[in-house]
């Protein structure tokens, strides 16, 4: 593979302008897990500040800590939920840490991957949060989704076999991990994509706004579980970016408009750990804002709707599944 920054950023607004912006592909309502904002939480007045000043959460697992732990809380599954949780058990929601999904050589290779990319991309997002979906074939690119084997065919560049192995043997693992430890055998794998928070760039809009509380199944429709696998380390690559749970139905309320406050918890992240939820309301969550450096992440999310995770294919190296149909809709 290649890294092209001698390529000026200018150079890609021809291929952005071909077939009459084929690269783009929708607005910022594809906002992945931890990247996703909540509309109702945000307000004008936030835009202009770097990020909110939360008050300290008690520290559940940290850096220190070596899992697998564990914690379990009570299912809080709305009717709307079924058709993503209709195969899970009725009760066992819970919270899992565990710190041997990947090895570390799988885990550079991750890290280099999403790393690659975004450099590739320009540096990815406006914002400080660039989303890579291997599936769907989409990247971050100023403030939109670029199609993903456009932009390589413009960079002339290519995944490596090592790329694609490791990525589907992390994700296949991670699905024999989380049937295990929700007692879920029919989950199947759904949404999956890389996270890439860099501190230094400004918010510029509200979906910049990485940081608000949410519920993943409200937020998406059809996850069930939701697992995070970190690829860097808090504290020696970035400052800020601790994954935070809502303790009490004060903090929860915040997912759904309420004022900020009540207890949280803090997981710590650091390079291999893996964070693993029921994603409903009972895992209400949020980042911490990134004060310094790039926090690096992987979210694996999975269902109990076929039919939406019939709809992400296995990834084997293209640009995704989405390419194909945004051509087509672009003439």
């Amino acid at each position: 593979r290649s890294s092209s920054w001698a390529y000026p950023a200018a150079a890609v607004l021809g291929v952005l302008a071909l077939g009459a912006l084929l690269l783009q592909l929708r607005p910022r309502s594809h906002q992945q897990d931890e990247i996703s904002s909540q509309s109702v939480a945000s307000s004008a007045a936030s835009l202009t500040a770097r990020h909110p000043k939360l008050a300290p959460a008690s520290p559940w697992v940290t850096t220190h800590d070596w899992g697998p732990l564990n914690k379990t809380v009570k299912c809080l599954r709305h009717k709307s939920h079924r058709e993503a949780t209709h195969c899970m058990p009725a009760t066992g929601c819970a919270r899992h840490v565990i710190d041997d999904l990947a090895s570390p050589e799988e885990v550079r290779v991750l890290r280099d991957l999403i790393e690659w990319l975004v450099a590739e991309a320009w540096g990815g997002g406006a914002g400080p949060p660039s989303v890579v979906d291997l599936h769907q074939g989409s990247i971050s690119y100023k403030d939109k989704f670029v199609l993903l084997h456009k932009l390589m065919e413009f960079k002339k560049v290519n995944f490596t076999s090592e790329q694609i192995d490791t990525y589907n043997a992390v994700r296949d693992r991670a699905l024999v991990r989380v049937k295990d430890l929700f007692a879920a055998p029919q989950v199947l794998p759904e949404m999956t994509f890389f996270s890439h928070i860099n501190a230094s760039k400004v918010p510029q809009n509200m979906h910049d706004e990485y940081w608000h509380a949410h519920i993943d199944t409200e937020q998406y429709g059809t996850f069930a579980i939701t697992t995070i696998l970190y690829l860097n380390d808090l504290g020696s690559d970035y400052h800020g970016g601790a994954f935070r749970f809502a303790d009490d139905s004060v903090a929860a309320k915040e997912a759904l408009g309420g004022e900020p406050g009540g207890r949280w918890s803090s997981v710590e992240p650091k390079t291999g750990r893996l964070v693993a939820f029921t994603s409903g309301r009972e895992n209400v969550h949020r980042v911490e804002p990134v004060t310094s450096g790039v926090r690096l992440a992987l979210t694996m999310a999975f269902t109990c709707n076929a039919g939406k995770a019939a709809s992400v294919s296995r990834w084997e190296g293209g640009g995704g599944s989405m390419h194909t149909e945004a051509e087509e809709a672009a003439g």
